[in-house]
């Protein structure tokens, strides 16, 4: 199974799964996570993580009827370790830099480090997006799966079920290629 040209990491895709745009993301993207990024999706599911268990449901389930995202083996899960999805990525990323052209994160600290890594690895690497998670919602508007009033809907409701509209929602606004009214 070939790497896909969108790298997504857990936090981003249980958040694709909390907005009414689920369908068109996981139906019209063609992405890539691993298999640990998948291993915490399914055990973040219950437990002291009860919120999040209708979206890792929901992924489940979307992951079944769409076989996307793929999913690529990038080493065995350990359990209680920090950032083991996004450092998978990261090993994902440095062997495929010339296939992966955008790298979708949550956290600003990952964003930050895969900055770093692209430009430490240069040529094609260079040429890849590392962004927020709602960049899903601007590839499906371009390609004229979403209005711009469906883009603005989807990328605020991410942020308000994320608990991130402070800071968030100003950086969506600002990396937003439709003005929307929504925002702060």
């Amino acid at each position: 199974m070939t790497v896909r040209p969108i790298l997504v990491d857990t936090s981003a895709l249980l958040a694709f799964c909390k907005t009414n745009y689920d369908k068109q993301v996981f139906g019209n993207l063609k992405m890539t996570t691993t298999n640990i990024c998948e291993e915490e999706i399914k055990r973040s599911n219950g437990g002291e993580y009860e919120t999040q268990e209708q979206p890792c449901n929901r992924y489940m389930k979307l992951l079944r009827e769409n076989n996307n995202p793929h999913t690529k083996n990038a080493g065995k899960y350990k359990p209680y370790v920090d950032d083991q999805g996004e450092e998978s990525l990261e090993w994902l990323f440095e062997n495929n830099a010339s296939i992966v052209k955008y790298v979708l994160l949550f956290d600003t600290d990952a964003i930050q480090s895969f900055e770093d890594l692209k430009h430490d690895l240069g040529g094609d690497a260079l040429n890849t997006r590392i962004s927020l998670p709602n960049f899903a919602f601007e590839q499906l508007r371009q390609n004229g799966h979403l209005t711009d009033d469906e883009y603005c809907k989807a990328t605020y409701q991410m942020a308000v079920e994320e608990g991130w509209m402070a800071y968030h929602a100003k950086e969506f606004a600002k990396i937003s290629p439709v003005e929307c009214d929504r925002f702060p």
